[in-house]
């Protein structure tokens, strides 16, 4: 082949090229092209995995999951660069490990047996009252407590636990008596949780829907049991 190149075409391989086998494959745009199949390269599937464990490393303990808006939003681009990519390739079976290596990945998206990312569980699509809201982030764990922003305080609906500082009592709709802290104490209601071992989740304001409610999204859980696999609900 080297002869024909430059004897009738005056061509010449790079000195990196080189003849090989078909069954080999040939490495192009990030894929491994096969005859009947294409796989990812592996530089690109041990850059997915260096991706998930550095968020695990940083958000993912055993009783708790820590979201803040900056982290989901990058992790949610680099999944969806990553699907993406895998979703031109021979994957499925590498897709389901990664699952599998990466539980908590299947509570906070929506996922399927190939690689696709779907929406985000830790934010409702949309909403229509405040209790409404809190009726979302409630089902994703029915046995946690739901700490809301509700403007400058925290809100919690439902009988208040006597191990928590006093609040002030308020009437919601849709919720009935809830109690409410200014947002400075959240620190020590999460303590005292903690300490009292409930299930509570984080709830914090995000900005607006187009229909001009406010946007809450899940920053953080704590579970008096570990994580399990799966999504919330």
């Amino acid at each position: 082949m080297e002869d024909f190149l430059q004897q009738q075409l005056s061509l010449k391989l790079k000195t990196l090229a080189a003849p090989h086998p078909l069954q080999q494959g040939t490495d192009f745009l990030g894929y491994v092209i096969r005859p009947f199949y294409r796989l990812a390269r592996r530089r690109v599937v041990k850059r997915l995995q260096s991706c998930l464990r550095a968020f695990e490393r940083q958000h993912v303990r055993s009783h708790a999951l820590d979201l803040p808006a900056d982290a989901r939003a990058q992790l949610r681009a680099q999944l969806s660069s990553y699907t993406a990519h895998l979703r031109h390739a021979n994957r499925t079976r590498l897709w389901q490990r990664t699952l599998a290596q990466h539980p908590w990945l299947e509570q906070l998206f929506t996922v399927n047996a190939t690689p696709t990312l779907g929406a985000p569980r830790w934010q409702p699509a949309e909403v229509t009252s405040l209790a409404d809201q809190h009726r979302y982030f409630a089902a994703l764990f029915p046995a946690a407590r739901v700490l809301m922003q509700v403007g400058k305080h925290w809100l919690l609906a439902g009988p208040c636990s006597a191990s928590l500082p006093p609040g002030y009592t308020v009437q919601r709709p849709g919720l009935g008596p809830c109690t409410e802290w200014p947002l400075a104490a959240l620190p020590l209601l999460r303590r005292r949780l903690m300490a009292s071992s409930t299930d509570h989740l984080v709830v914090s304001q995000s900005g607006h829907f187009q229909t001009g409610f406010k946007r809450r999204s899940l920053t953080a859980v704590w579970l008096a049991q570990p994580l399990t696999s799966g999504p919330f609900c």
